[in-house]
């Protein structure tokens, strides 16, 4: 394990602008919030050119936050950062680029590794340091990790014989079980978030279109899509209630969703071409994400549990911006890119 000392941050405190978009169905109104204090951070080593630099992935209930980084090499390398800005370097056994995909509040670390042969190996990092290479048996050289729940479960995606992709679920206490899925009829099924009950929500392709997934702890999947000429875009999450959350796309309109635990559907922020891209749920129905913009300058947002949007303007220079993940307390990481391209992590 190695450790370093926080680069140097800076702090500022934020007005945040709401923003009135039309809707489906849903919650709307001007959200106006006591300014939070922001800090934006840089993990070592990270790069300074166009799509180098840090990228936060998720924040646990107490303040740790995992991120990737980008060199000036554009090599990944995997971090995690405490609450008092220290830096935990992740490096598995014989990784080239490595990748974080999650983290617990038990200090558990999941993600993804490139080696010399060009192979992808999942991993999981334990508490104390130690390391599991992830290989789903029969994979052909692909085996990637979407997250990581808090009883230390995994749900990813792999390359099968044939170059089908499939889903596994994995569990810590069973370390040599891997249990392999697919959505029946569908050529491609990818697992994209797990909650604490097991439960994995995805995405998957059946040749007409895309579409989601949900399989219970049980290995019930059951499916869902919204007719028409409707797709589903993702990554689709999945808090600990149940509630799952997503992007549709329909004749050039983009829109986020929320599915109820129960099946019902609530469509929110449908726009023309600058659709809502969710990258977070917490345990309270909180979204984060970010509007996409073809001009590539992306806005940060929050979604509450009433269905109130919320522009988030992070309160230094720059020419876009991303949340990308929240936990239970609300705390809220993401990026922005500066002038040179270059990404810069935040948490408020």
């Amino acid at each position: 394990m190695q450790c370093f000392q926080p680069a140097k941050t800076r702090s500022f405190s934020l007005a945040i602008a709401g923003i009135v978009l039309a809707m489906f169905a849903g919650g709307s109104c001007l959200a106006q919030e006591a300014a939070p204090a922001f800090t934006s951070f840089d993990a070592p080593g990270a790069g300074t050119g166009s799509g180098q630099g840090t990228f936060p992935v998720a924040i646990t209930r107490n303040g740790f936050i995992g991120v990737t980084v980008f060199d000036n090499n554009t090599v990944a390398h995997a971090y995690v950062r405490s609450p008092k800005g220290y830096y935990t370097a992740v490096a598995p056994p014989n990784s080239i680029d490595t990748y974080l995909a999650g983290l617990n509040s038990s200090g558990q670390i999941v993600g993804a590794f490139i080696d010399s042969k060009n192979q992808t190996h999942g991993y999981f990092r334990n508490s104390n340091g130690t390391f599991i290479q992830l290989d789903v048996p029969g994979s052909t050289g692909f085996t990637n990790v979407a997250g990581i729940n808090a009883d230390g479960q995994i749900a990813g995606t792999y390359f099968a014989s044939g170059g089908s992709q499939q889903s596994y679920f994995w569990d810590v206490k069973n370390p040599s079980q891997y249990v392999a899925f697919t959505v029946s009829g569908s050529t491609a099924t990818v697992a994209t978030g797990i909650n604490k009950s097991g439960e994995i929500t995805g995405l998957y392709d059946d040749g007409a279109g895309t579409h989601a997934f949900i399989r219970s702890p049980d290995g019930t999947i059951s499916t869902f899509d919204f007719g028409g000429g409707n797709t589903v875009n993702g990554p689709l999450l999945i808090n600990t209630r149940g509630q799952i959350t997503g992007g549709v796309f329909n004749l050039g309109f983009n829109g986020g969703f929320l599915r109820t635990p129960n099946g019902q559907f609530i469509y929110w922020a449908v726009t023309l071409h600058v659709g809502p891209q969710p990258q977070g749920i917490n345990e309270s129905g909180v979204i984060v994400g970010y509007f996409y913009s073809d001009s590539g300058s992306d806005y940060a947002f929050v979604r509450d549990a009433a269905g109130n949007i919320t522009n988030i303007t992070v309160p230094f220079s720059n020419t876009a911006t991303q949340a990308t993940g929240i936990n239970r307390g609300g705390q809220i990481i993401g990026n922005y890119t500066d002038a040179n391209g270059a990404s810069h992590g935040w948490v408020n």
